[in-house]
């Protein structure tokens, strides 16, 4: 039912988030299809397209972090 379906998209947003933070050589397409083969697509709407945007969210808040990290110092 209703809370199946709320686990299972808790469980695909940690999945996605530990695959997008250790992507250093996946692709928003592998990482598509891994949480397609793990979980049920109809429970988001997640796309390539909105991983590739996810992906330059990360890597800004990285290079960020860097930049802060460097300022510190």
């Amino acid at each position: 039912g209703a809370s199946t379906d709320f686990v299972q998209i808790i469980l695909l947003n940690r999945t996605l988030v530990d695959l997008c933070l250790n992507a250093s050589e996946q692709t928003p397409n592998s990482i598509l299809n891994r949480l397609k083969a793990q979980y049920d697509p109809t429970l988001c709407s997640l796309t390539e397209a909105k991983l590739v945007d996810l992906f330059a969210l990360i890597e800004g808040l990285q290079q960020q972090d860097t930049e802060t990290q460097l300022f510190r110092r």
